[in-house]
């Protein structure tokens, strides 16, 4: 996918900005916003559709019995594939 490296670096970005508690949170849709401004309506939907899969797949790993691992390529490529 051209231009995936730009929204993985993004991901990484918006990380930083979760909501801290017992668990990792989900990335906020405000900082999304914010990082996206100036983009089309349809931009942003595409760019925030990905952002939330892969937070989907870092939530599942991050919240599975409280020990972090780490998020992979091959994690990324399984978030995507089939689809």
């Amino acid at each position: 996918m051209d231009g995936a490296q730009s929204w993985y670096a993004a991901f990484w970005d918006l990380h930083t900005d979760r909501q801290a508690g017992m668990q990792a949170g989900r990335i906020s849709y405000m900082s999304a916003r914010i990082h996206c401004q100036g983009w089309t309506e349809d931009e942003f939907h595409s760019f925030w559709r990905v952002i939330r899969a892969m937070d989907d797949v870092y939530l599942e790993h991050a919240n599975n019995g409280g020990e972090p691992k780490a998020f992979t390529r091959e994690s990324f490529r399984g978030t995507f594939s089939g689809r």
